[in-house]
């Protein structure tokens, strides 16, 4: 895939695509209801010989409007590629989103957006709106579609059994810690990556030496706890146990800190980059009385994660994950 950023004032005037199968939207998390947009928007695209371009923007807009906190992001931007590619999207066009931008006519970003990429159809959700006071809702794009030649593909909007699936759903889940949640609407599960740094040695003090790493800037906050999660790093994949908090047994103000174990693994990772995979939630944070208590407490969550681990099943490639049980709304 192809990864295209525009941070000059041109804008969309430097890139230059041809013959374009094109959606549009912050699209944070590429969740299940995102994929009902992309999944045959990709397919129509392989069908028809033409190139699957996603627009998307950074800041997202409900952040730059203050909607949303700077630290909300399901995925930031080069995640969001990642998962992109994985999808089989071709070109990933990511756009900062400004005060110009916002300002800007939906029209006159569709005039330059099929100028840039010659945009033969645009896929989009029937609750999607574009430009200045979201006046480009999908109704309006769909009456100026043939003034600039693209087809309108308007995609009903989607919801299981157990309600309707939004970014704004997963946000909440991964905020009260309900990370298996978050992975059944998202279909893999989030993720945090940053590099390893020294810690304090407290956990190799009592026997559970630990990863650290510092919370990644944006990224949405998980609740302080205790997880089951696999660590990606140089290239090999470790069950693990991850906590985050605050570590109030030994600190009474301490900053917010990702400490990772490997089960059954000892790795030399200091600067190297690492990924923690989070795949349920197994206990609050908590306060204990001294060390002993604080490591009969970590030996249950390690036997929960070899467990949970133990069942869970092998992963499916994003790109296979066509199939998805969608229900229009």
């Amino acid at each position: 895939m192809e990864w295209l950023t525009s941070f000059s004032p041109a804008g969309l005037s430097g890139i230059s695509r041809r013959g374009s199968v094109v959606a549009i939207g912050s699209y944070d998390g590429l969740h299940v209801g995102h994929r009902s947009i992309l999944n045959p928007m990709i397919a129509q695209a392989r069908a028809s010989g033409r190139t699957a371009v996603l627009v998307s923007f950074d800041p997202v807009p409900a952040v730059f409007f203050g909607r949303l906190p700077e630290d909300s992001m399901i995925l930031l931007p080069e995640e969001r590629a990642e998962i992109a590619a994985a999808l089989g999207i071709d070109v990933l066009i990511t756009l900062p989103f400004t005060a110009a931008l916002a300002r800007q006519s939906a029209e006159s970003f569709i005039s330059e957006l099929t100028a840039a990429v010659t945009m033969r159809e645009l896929w989009v959700g029937s609750g999607f709106s574009l430009g200045h006071e979201r006046t480009g809702s999908a109704a309006a794009l769909r009456s100026i579609s043939e003034r600039y030649g693209y087809a309108m593909n308007i995609t009903a909007r989607i919801r299981l059994a157990d309600g309707e699936i939004s970014s704004s759903r997963i946000r909440a889940h991964l905020s009260d810690g309900e990370v298996s949640m978050a992975r059944a609407l998202l279909t893999y599960p989030f993720f945090i990556g940053g590099r390893i740094e020294p810690g304090a040695q407290l956990g190799t003090k009592i026997g559970i030496p630990t990863l650290n790493l510092q919370y990644a800037q944006r990224k949405i906050r998980l609740a302080h706890g205790v997880y089951v999660t696999r660590t990606r790093l140089d290239g090999e994949t470790y069950d693990s146990v991850t906590s985050i908090g605050v570590r109030p047994t030994f600190y009474s103000d301490s900053g917010v800190v990702i400490e990772t174990y490997l089960l059954d693994r000892t790795v030399e990772a200091y600067g190297k980059e690492a990924r923690i995979d989070f795949y349920e939630f197994i206990r609050p944070e908590e306060k204990f009385s001294g060390s002993a208590e604080l490591v009969a407490q970590i030996n249950r969550d390690i036997s929960f994660a070899r467990g949970y681990l133990a069942e869970l099943p092998p992963p499916i490639h994003l790109a296979l994950m066509n199939d998805l049980p969608y229900q229009s709304k």
